[in-house]
């Protein structure tokens, strides 16, 4: 089961120059857990709560970097949630109640599908 993970910075309330280096470090630590960049978006193949675990774990474990700094890390998040891609709706595209799919005859062996708008 995919599982997407969303990490957004403060970026309203930090400037871009101190956010990048900390979204890299981000980006870099949760790929080193398992995790693949796709967009903006850390998806990995576990099921939710396993998922959720193992994104919590990155962020705690930079946490306590970051405290052993003298600083925390928690302030420069300002979002931080998780979903299942099947549940997103892709608003740039037209609802799937509008689309039909009809498979095109003719080509032995090859399955071919149109994508219409509903009239």
């Amino acid at each position: 089961m995919r599982y997407d993970i969303i990490i957004n910075l403060d970026y309203a309330s930090y400037r871009h120059e101190e956010l990048h280096p900390l979204f890299q470090l981000l980006q870099r630590s949760m790929q080193e857990a398992g995790f693949v960049m796709d967009g903006r978006r850390f998806t990995i193949d576990l099921p939710p709560e396993q998922a959720q675990a193992r994104a919590r774990d990155v962020i705690d474990t930079l946490e306590q970097q970051y405290q052993q700094q003298g600083r925390t890390l928690y302030p420069y998040i300002r979002e931080c949630y998780g979903f299942e891609p099947e549940h997103v709706a892709n608003l740039l595209l037209p609802p799937t109640g509008d689309i039909d799919v009809q498979e095109l005859a003719g080509i032995e062996g090859v399955e071919l599908i149109e994508l219409l708008r509903r009239h």
